[in-house]
């Protein structure tokens, strides 16, 4: 057993880091689908929730694959990996070790086992709700003028001020 301040932070820096990966990727790729599919909502007609929808589907399954390897995988492989045969843990239970080999792993299916069925259904559909209640509350709502405009940049809005 291990002692010290080791023990009582073990497991921290992968839970951190998937949390942390999971949030940043999620809000960046889905304002920028939101951004992005903006002149669909202004020329084409479509209503915000035809872009919402499939845009947070996107920016959860995103986050989820960025989130996974490093933050679950890590966990897995330094928990359950089988000693060797001289009686020694692959990994020595550290999941830093484990996450800086599969940094360096070449194989990218290596990365995903389990993905599916123990991550991605249990993680995305929360993850799309929590999204679409963020952006029914104003989160991630436009905070311009217009769309290509700022203020003070010689704007309409500036010649009557």
């Amino acid at each position: 057993m291990e002692e010290g301040p080791t023990y009582l932070t073990r497991g921290i820096l992968n839970t951190w880091l998937r949390n942390s990966l999971q949030t940043m990727f999620f809000f960046y790729w889905f304002d920028f689908f939101k951004d992005t599919f903006w002149p669909l909502q202004i020329a084409g007609g479509y209503s915000n929730e035809q872009i919402k929808g499939p845009a947070l589907v996107a920016a959860a399954t995103i986050a989820c694959a960025v989130s996974y390897p490093l933050g679950v995988m890590s966990k897995f492989y330094a928990e359950f990996t089988p000693l060797k045969k001289d009686g020694s843990h692959p990994f020595q239970w550290i999941y830093r070790v484990a996450m800086i080999d599969l940094w360096y792993q070449h194989n990218l299916t290596a990365l995903f086992p389990g993905f599916s069925r123990h991550y991605y259904w249990r993680t995305m559909p929360w993850m799309v709700a929590s999204g679409w209640i963020a952006d029914d509350l104003g989160l991630f709502s436009k905070w311009k003028n217009s769309y290509l405009d700022v203020s003070g940049n010689n704007s309409m809005e500036d010649m009557y001020h």
